[in-house]
């Protein structure tokens, strides 16, 4: 084999081996890519699955208020106090914010002279990031027979 023979396939070598090098660097941006869109997207798919949870929360028969058997647009803090629903890695709160009041979490002790229903508990020790959605509600008081605004936060740990 002669010399210029040998130059030859040595630097075709050379460029093929330039060559994966470029398109394997490539395809690690275009996966990272991908991952980063991937990951994009489930987080906003559940951020719309928190935010599904809680429009169903407020319509549920666990906690909305009903009247003769007619639904009423709000919902019932007597039913909160028993309210038992798990969402995975979530916090569920509802609060009265008007009239203004101490900051109290209720129990069938000192209901109705409280401002807070916590409905669901998760340990967010191992998370990093949070999203909160908070949707204003009508809260009923039954004792009282009375309305009160408030609001539902839920908490996502991711």
């Amino acid at each position: 084999m002669n010399k210029k023979a040998s130059i030859q396939i040595q630097e075709t070598i050379l460029v093929l081996f330039i060559f994966m090098i470029i398109l394997s660097m490539a395809l690690v941006i275009f996966y990272n890519v991908q991952k980063s869109s991937v990951n994009d997207l489930k987080l906003e798919l559940q951020q719309q699955n928190l935010y599904n949870t809680l429009i169903t929360l407020s319509k549920s028969p666990d906690a909305q208020y009903t009247q003769l058997n007619t639904e009423k647009n709000a919902i019932d803090t007597l039913k909160l106090l028993d309210f038992n629903k798990q969402v995975p890695r979530t916090t569920i709160i509802v609060k009265q914010i008007h009239p203004d009041e101490e900051d109290e979490i209720c129990t069938k002790n000192n209901y109705p002279n409280c401002n807070t229903y916590q409905l669901t508990t998760f340990s967010s020790d191992n998370f990093e990031n949070n999203f909160i959605l908070s949707i204003p509600i009508s809260l009923y008081f039954p004792l009282e027979d009375k309305y009160k605004v408030g609001e539902i936060r839920a908490t996502w740990h991711y």
